[in-house]
């Protein structure tokens, strides 16, 4: 089977994307069922940097993804068909007919899709865009893949999507960095800290976390350190300044530490170090930093809403979003525990991110393609 990949992005790639494909395409080229792949994307993305060269996997240049095509544009066109694929999969839900040959498109995003609510009118018109183009990709396709149970429950319920159109295949865990290293700009008598990561957001409800500060030092005068790993994107500045002015106004801008966007390296070490792992994002399609939290046996405590307990399972403990008292509590709770619970529910964390591999992922994803040719 000759398989091209389509990366249709405006040029950009989020961390969560990059480690998809750093670590699915290796597993796709080692199976012999694939004779080749090829791979297309933007320059600006730098896909060939991610993989080491291998004999099976080519990689091309396209322009960057533009709304409201109903194909791929000529020049990705021409390569298509220099190549001649047996079949196309475009993990970014994107429009990608080619002929006749059949496409697989995945979802991997679902704030255009079902975070509207923490947006403005402008955030709001860019995610109506997203929206229209996941959808238009979904229903042209010839299979669909959701990375949690949460997408496909979604696009079946809301978009009448066909329950056999749709599989479900989870992402692999990411490896921990082999030798982690402290963030620099992390204060150095900050020994006991709460870790949280992710890009910042609305979605991600970090004002769960500004609030927990709060009530730490002024209702029990016990004041917690967070430590708060994420970068937020060009459109996003104005959050980000009003997130940090909330913390200010709070009284408790001197118990975060904002360490922005950290190397692999260093999220190792914050996973390993803190004294709790806080997840509080209310949308997310298949949250990598779950997976990389538990397969450094994070201490974790997250959000009741969907995806987030079809990850972590047993490995957590829970509060409902926006809950201050109930996030206080749980977090109170985990930091009471002796080192001999500790040790066991850091065990239980790592062997439930064992769950999820890599070999699974790329396995599922041929099986797929074999069933639609």
């Amino acid at each position: 089977m000759k398989l091209a990949i389509l990366n249709l992005t405006g040029g950009g790639i989020s961390g969560g994307y990059k480690n998809y494909l750093r670590n699915i395409l290796p597993y796709l080229a080692a199976d012999n069922r694939l004779e080749s792949l090829f791979c297309v994307s933007p320059v600006s993305m730098g896909v060939e940097s991610l993989v080491s060269a291998s004999d099976k996997i080519r990689f091309a240049s396209c322009a960057p993804f533009k709304p409201f095509r109903n194909g791929v544009d000529k020049e990705t066109a021409r390569l298509l068909s220099s190549y001649g694929p047996d079949a196309i999969f475009v993990p970014t839900a994107r429009v990608a007919r080619f002929r006749n040959v059949p496409v697989v498109t995945m979802i991997q995003n679902m704030a255009p899709l079902a975070a509207w609510e923490w947006y403005g009118l402008w955030q709001k018109f860019k995610l109506l865009v997203q929206k229209y183009e996941t959808y238009k990709a979904v229903c042209q396709a010839e299979k669909v893949i959701a990375i949690s149970g949460y997408v496909r429950r979604f696009i079946s319920e809301k978009w009448g999507i066909a329950d056999e159109k749709i599989d479900s295949i989870y992402f692999g865990t990411p490896l921990p960095a082999e030798n982690p290293v402290r963030p620099p700009n992390l204060p150095e008598d900050w020994r006991d800290f709460i870790f949280t990561a992710g890009s910042i957001e609305p979605y991600r409800c970090l004002e769960d976390v500004i609030k927990c500060a709060e009530y730490c030092r002024k209702k029990l005068a016990v004041p917690v350190r967070i430590v708060i790993a994420g970068q937020a994107k060009q459109d996003m500045h104005k959050y980000e300044r009003y997130i940090k002015n909330m913390a200010l106004k709070a009284g408790v801008a001197p118990d975060l530490c904002w360490v922005g966007q950290i190397p692999e390296a260093e999220m190792t070490w914050c996973y390993r170090n803190c004294s709790a792992f806080i997840m509080t994002s209310r949308v997310e399609a298949g949250p990598t930093t779950v997976l990389e939290a538990m397969s450094c046996g994070a201490i974790c405590v997250a959000a009741d809403n969907a995806p987030l307990p079809e990850f972590f399972g047993n490995a957590a403990v829970y509060y409902r979003p926006g809950d201050i008292q109930m996030l206080v509590f749980r977090i109170r709770e985990v930091l009471s525990w002796d080192a001999e619970k500790r040790k066991k529910v850091s065990a239980a964390a790592y062997a439930r991110s064992c769950e999820f591999t890599w070999k699974k992922s790329a396995e599922k994803t041929i099986d797929l393609l074999e069933r639609i040719l």
